[in-house]
């Protein structure tokens, strides 16, 4: 079988599922939508087939990707010794004191933040004696490896250690700073807090010159994207890169400890891009040490107008002298996405100095890695 990534329906959330013939891996777990028409049933077929869910990933506590979790471990919560999980890392902070922050969104409520926090440490109480539960995960405390039944889990520190297991997951996000700057306050950011402009309709040449000036670049200052779990994961010698909502300077600063520079990248077969392709989670220097061919965009554009065209634009002309096509895969169509809107014209990716030979906008709701390393 190989390994499979399944990008499920998670809204403009994450959720991912990861599947090979020894291990199955869930991360995060988008809106009860995701839960009720994609995760539920491949946790049955689990539970049908004897096979645990070998780790639950839910990398922070916003909305997009905690809410599904909750509806899994509502059904989980009553299992007991049962319960189809093997193993769950979530950075929790097991406090009362954080404020819940709602807003209101296309006459929708959304709570983010301590509430569902809560509610997830509540549910999992009755399986915690029966699994395998990390929490306050950081690159500065994982001071060695920890071996799993089927993975490793390795900081940028022991990156080189050599593992038996059949999956190696090297963490890159998030550090104490970040996650003691949550634990003692978290604050919304405007692309949380509500709908926002998109820059579909923006002209590419007038976008890549304002991402010349790097200097004056916005960068994503949200607590909770800052706590994101964010690494790399091996299997048979290839590489997968999962950024989750993280900062991107962490990120690079992550690499560079690990020894990658631009004469020495990071070659991944591909990068789920941050935050959901968001222009605060990308920059130069990540581009500089991280060589791959496809970008994965969970999205489906509504509420945050994300991807944003200024991460497309930046990424395609970094790549525009590239031997082969990049593409960016998406979990729904793309025309969908971008609401019919043309992104690039011909007139302005020809004033922009980029050929559209040099990247594919492509729905992939599957993505099959390779066997082995050739």
């Amino acid at each position: 079988m190989g390994i499979k990534f399944e990008f499920l329906k998670a809204k403009y959330g994450d959720s991912i599922f990861i599947s090979t013939d020894n291990t199955n891996i869930l991360i995060d777990g988008g809106f009860t939508s995701t839960y009720t028409d994609d995760i539920k049933p491949r946790i049955k077929r689990l539970e049908e087939e004897n096979k645990k869910l070998d780790l639950l990933i839910l990398t922070h506590y916003d909305d997009d990707h905690i809410v599904g979790l909750n509806k899994l471990l509502i059904d989980e919560n009553e299992k007991f010794d049962k319960t189809v999980l093997r193993e769950v890392w979530y950075n929790s902070f097991e406090k009362e004191e954080f404020e819940t922050f709602r807003t209101t969104t296309n006459n929708e409520l959304f709570e983010t933040g301590a509430k569902k926090a809560k509610k997830f440490e509540n549910l999992i109480c009755n399986i915690k004696p029966y699994i395998t539960y990390r929490h306050r995960i950081s690159i500065d405390t994982l001071i060695e490896p920890i071996e799993s039944n089927t993975f490793t889990l390795l900081s940028p520190r022991n990156s080189d250690y050599q593992s038996n297991q059949e999956l190696k997951i090297t963490l890159l996000s998030p550090n104490n700073e970040k996650l003691f700057s949550l634990e003692k306050q978290y604050r919304k950011d405007l692309d949380e807090t509500g709908t926002r402009k998109s820059d579909w309709a923006k002209d590419a040449n007038s976008l890549l010159k304002k991402v010349e000036k790097e200097k004056d670049r916005f960068l994503d200052s949200s607590l909770a994207n800052g706590s994101s779990l964010a690494f790399i994961l091996e299997y048979k010698s290839n590489k997968y890169l999962f950024l989750g909502d993280a900062h991107i300077d962490l990120i690079v600063s992550s690499l560079k400890e690990m020894n990658f520079t631009p004469k020495n990248p990071l070659e991944v077969e591909f990068i789920k891009l941050s935050h959901h392709g968001s222009r605060g989670n990308m920059s130069k220097d990540f581009l500089s040490i991280v060589k791959s061919k496809n970008f994965v965009v969970m999205s489906n554009g509504k509420r945050n107008k994300h991807p944003d065209k200024e991460t497309l634009v930046r990424i395609i002309d970094y790549y525009k002298n590239s031997e082969s096509k990049i593409k960016f895969l998406f979990n729904y169509e793309p025309s969908s996405v971008f609401e019919g809107i043309e992104l690039f014209s011909q007139e302005e990716l020809s004033n922009a100095n980029i050929s559209i030979d040099s990247f594919e906008l492509v729905y992939q709701h599957t993505f099959k890695g390779r066997e082995n390393g050739e």
